[in-house]
């Protein structure tokens, strides 16, 4: 894999000729968004219409514009904007007519090129593309650092076609410039050679259901148990060749292998149970086969995209075609009313984000070690030294989504992560509360690795604990219901993270604030008296300074 100092810089304002765009970008308006092409190359990029007016500004007929300011005309943040165009050829950043001369020279080598098999399927399959209208507007361009560079290289049927437009748009939203490279499955050895030709950062490898699926999806419910389970069987096998091709190219880059969604109606039907090879085991039987392969791989960079659990999310019918089109189409939802090739983008975008968070994980990007949690109003409704643990008691909502938030804490720590209190009151008459809280989802004390219960600031508390750890603030986050306190930790401490949880109705309804779990010492300076406000969960409180503005 070529490293970053490889790869060609992106344009910027310090370049020292100002931005055109090249003789051979063209723009085609289409009614709803716009097309930017380098005829010479075939590189492409969908934009809306407002960011193709931004462009425009670039002087079609090679006027250059003047470089200035970051945000362009319109609000488009033009350096991304540019930085985006550099990347794929179409700024004029050297002679057009040595690039052309290339290009046809390129163009004559491949004429010459025995052609490739085509395989099965409609004439010009391996090459006719999925139009996409998912087109990249000025709100994808968020303010931030220089675009990096991802390339990636798909290798299987039209979903990976019309992910492509959503993969520029998701990428962009985390400031990264992603280039996407398309293959139709070849035979043996293909893949390797692709790898070679465009040395991708992640390699995606998806089983095209027309390739794969059709003999068991639409063929499978017309044949006798006995033969589906023979080409089940087929099937693991070809799936094994193809996983074991992508593990040996995987070295020093991510590879993705898809799984199996299941048909959103089974071709049996409510009864599909009764039959011996039914359309649940197999994708089952498929899907456990992948995770042990990928599980197994020996680069270890092998990740499953669980297309399964996207449809339990999203839902089939929304992401698959298999409720109008064949079972083995596979190919994203379509409007009916539409009789040219095209895809609704609801698929292209999940797998868009799912492709990039397997990223993310890869490279540790955005990696939490340690979350600290608010108790009062939080953990648990109310102040639990005042109120006690009668919340357990009851049977509403506010119960079971502060159990919820209990489990989901104790499965990070089981996955490794710090956990740790942030809250203001006496941890003393708190810390005796929560011993007596008892219930098999409810976390302990001895559950976090340290407390910070005092009447500090909360930002105060958590550059503490990001020193007492070793941790930086960019490996921390804090869950809070006190909407206040997120601006100001995050002003003093602004590398991490802060959330805020909803109050509910039994939150809002709590008793008020009292005893000496919440009073606080005497202020030291200033003989004005103590005032009492309404806190975020509804319950009086002694009042507070306003959050600081700047």
């Amino acid at each position: 894999m070529a490293s970053d100092s490889d790869k060609p810089p992106a344009w910027s304002y310090s370049s020292p000729n100002p931005p055109r765009l090249s003789t051979h970008t063209k723009i085609i308006q289409a009614a709803d968004c716009a097309l930017l092409t380098n005829v010479v190359t075939g590189r492409r990029i969908v934009v809306t219409n407002q960011v193709a007016e931004a462009l425009k500004a670039l002087g079609e007929d090679g006027a250059p514009r003047a470089a200035g300011g970051g945000a362009g005309r319109d609000g488009v943040d033009m350096p991304a904007v540019l930085a985006l165009l550099a990347s794929r050829g179409m700024l004029a950043s050297e002679d057009d007519g040595a690039l052309a001369e290339r290009a046809v020279a390129g163009l004559a080598g491949a004429a010459e090129a025995p052609e490739p098999l085509a395989g099965p399927g409609p004439e010009g399959w391996t090459e006719r593309p999925y139009w996409q209208s998912d087109p990249v507007g000025v709100d994808d361009f968020a303010n931030g650092p220089p675009l990096s560079s991802l390339s990636m290289l798909i290798v299987g049927g039209c979903v990976g076609q019309f992910t492509a437009e959503s993969l520029v748009r998701a990428g962009l939203r985390r400031r990264i410039d992603v280039q996407v490279t398309h293959r139709w499955p070849a035979g043996p050895g293909a893949l390797e050679q692709d790898v070679a030709a465009c040395d991708p950062d992640i390699v995606v490898l998806q089983f095209p259901g027309e390739l794969y699926l059709s003999r068991l999806w639409d063929h499978g419910a017309l044949v006798p148990h006995e033969v589906r389970k023979r080409r089940l069987e087929a099937l693991k096998r070809s799936i094994a060749g193809r996983i074991g091709e992508l593990d040996a190219v995987a070295a020093g880059r991510l590879a993705l292998v898809h799984n199996l969604a299941p048909p959103a109606f089974s071709p049996f039907g409510r009864l599909d149970y009764r039959e011996p090879v039914n359309f649940r085991q197999i994708v089952a039987e498929v899907n456990c086969h992948i995770d042990a392969l990928a599980a197994g791989a020996e680069s270890g960079r092998v990740m499953v995209v669980d297309e399964e659990r996207l449809a339990v999310r999203a839902g089939a019918a929304r992401l698959f075609d298999d409720t109008v089109f064949p079972f083995a189409h596979h190919g994203g939802m379509v409007d009916p009313e539409i009789g040219e090739v095209h895809q609704l983008p609801a698929l292209g975008r999940a797998l868009a984000e799912e492709y990039l968070a397997c990223w993310e994980i890869h490279r540790g990007i955005g990696r939490v070690k340690c979350v600290a949690v608010d108790l009062d109003g939080t953990l648990w409704p109310g102040v639990l030294a005042d109120d006690g643990p009668e919340w357990l008691d009851s049977d509403g909502t506010d119960r079971w989504m502060r159990l919820g938030l209990h489990q989901a804490l104790r499965l990070l720590k089981e996955r490794g992560i710090l956990l740790s209190t942030c809250s203001k009151g006496d941890r003393d008459a708190t810390t005796r509360a929560w011993e007596k809280l008892a219930h098999p989802l409810a976390l302990r004390p001895e559950d976090f690795v340290t407390h910070q219960i005092n009447w500090d600031a909360k930002s105060e508390n958590l550059r503490t604990l990001c020193a007492r750890l070793g941790l930086t603030p960019t490996r921390s986050s804090s869950s809070t219901t006190t909407r206040w306190n997120v601006p100001r930790s995050a002003a003093t401490c602004r590398e991490s993270r802060s959330s805020t949880r909803p109050c509910t109705s039994s939150a809002r309804g709590s008793s008020p604030c009292r005893g000496a779990s919440r009073a606080r010492p005497p202020r030291r300076r200033g003989p004005a008296p103590r005032r009492r406000g309404r806190c975020s969960t509804g319950r009086t409180a002694p009042a507070r300074r306003a959050p600081p503005t700047s």
